[in-house]
């Protein structure tokens, strides 16, 4: 935390009062603990990370509205804290609405559609401060209570609360206080380690059915290129086309490259993505490029060592003259974290969707260029 912590008035103190009322008597799923101390530690967070005095409340009160208060509860935080806090709480929210909710998978899934529109480094904040205590209770949860864990849980397993972390990470991308969304990543991979250890038992899901392979994940960051470098090797032309894209950025892709083609489903833009590519035979890609009409991107991809990996340098072409980026894939997201990007990389582009290749396909011509 940078500069001296924030004054707490007695309006802290007024929503701090107001958090005990609505949550007085909840505790955490299977344990005795008090709801309350989960939204003390995401307080606790927030300013250890650089929250003001507004964000601090809205930690307290993140769940309010979520959990039964509804557009009341939010219109009541509006009245007594100003719009900022109710702004910050809304963005935690599953939902705002009353009556029957949906599914834990539905709600999450809705949840996370949502995330890359955030920009606000408070909101930020909040959201990863109580992402992160939650899923460090799930790990440490794990850790003593091993499968019976998910016993807890109505309708929500080993996998989907993996899925959930994976989707958070993806979404989330390098945005909001680094320190943070490093603790997310290691405790998502920290259950990941633990679900693997455990084996079938702990990873099945909801209904008894035994989990899917795991998919590859890919660990990337993209930069906008700010000039070519010297001695830029030849490339590969690449051309792709998108057979369908999900609304949360979910894909399925065909691609050419120096006469090899693959079929690609690849999750939503992010830092870290999941990835699954199967070789598929020329007439193949042939038959089904006539249905990628007016999604498509012609690119030559150049492949430039820096340092202990490889930057792939894509240059547009088409409707897209004009526009480079650069990809760089790492082993760990601590390889990833330490990356000291050379002077010609320009502006970092990372889960920004305008230069997603997907969005790309259908723009008319590039984007504007990023801010440096």
């Amino acid at each position: 935390m940078t500069g001296p912590p924030p004054a707490l008035t007695d309006r802290f103190a007024d929503a701090l009062a107001l958090a005990s009322a609505t949550h007085g008597d909840q505790r955490r799923p299977g344990t005795g603990i008090p709801y309350l101390a989960h939204l003390l530690v995401v307080t606790g967070l927030v300013l250890e990370h650089g929250g003001d005095e507004d964000e601090a409340i809205a930690a307290l009160l993140h769940d309010a509205v979520e959990d039964g208060g509804g557009p009341a509860m939010l219109g009541e935080l509006r009245e007594r804290f100003g719009p900022r806090v109710a702004e910050v709480v809304e963005a935690c929210s599953d939902t705002a609405e009353g009556g029957e909710r949906r599914s834990w998978r539905e709600r999450k899934a809705a949840y996370v559609e949502h995330l890359p529109e955030l920009r606000d480094e408070g909101v930020l904040r909040v959201v990863l401060a109580d992402k992160v205590h939650n899923a460090r209770s799930i790990v440490r949860e794990h850790r003593s209570a091993g499968p019976a864990l998910w016993e807890r849980f109505e309708d929500r397993s080993a996998q989907d609360e993996l899925w959930y972390l994976t989707a958070l990470v993806e979404a989330l991308g390098p945005r909001g206080p680094a320190p943070l969304m490093a603790d997310l990543v290691a405790t998502r991979d920290e259950l990941a380690r633990q679900l693997d250890a455990a084996g079938p038992a702990d990873t099945a899901a909801g209904d008894g059915a035994a989990p899917p392979a795991a998919a590859a994940v890919e660990i990337e960051r993209k930069f906008l290129v700010r000039a070519l470098p010297d001695g830029l090797p030849a490339g590969d032309r690449i051309e792709q086309g998108y057979l369908a894209v999900a609304a949360d950025g979910t894909e399925v892709r065909i691609r050419r490259r120096a006469g090899h083609s693959t079929m690609t489903v690849k999750s939503g833009p992010g830092h870290v993505r999941v990835e699954e590519e199967l070789d598929i035979e020329d007439r193949r890609f042939e038959a089904l490029w006539a249905l990628t009409d007016g999604r498509r991107v012609a690119k030559v991809r150049h492949e430039v060592p820096v340092g202990d990996v490889t930057a792939e340098v894509d240059v547009y072409a088409d409707h897209l003259d004009g526009l480079a980026v650069v990809e760089v894939e790492f082993p760990s997201t601590d390889a990833s974290a330490a990356f000291a990007a050379p002077d010609w990389f320009g502006p970092e582009v990372t889960g920004d969707r305008r230069y997603a290749n997907q969005s790309l396909a259908t723009s008319p011509e590039p984007p504007a260029a990023a801010e440096d």
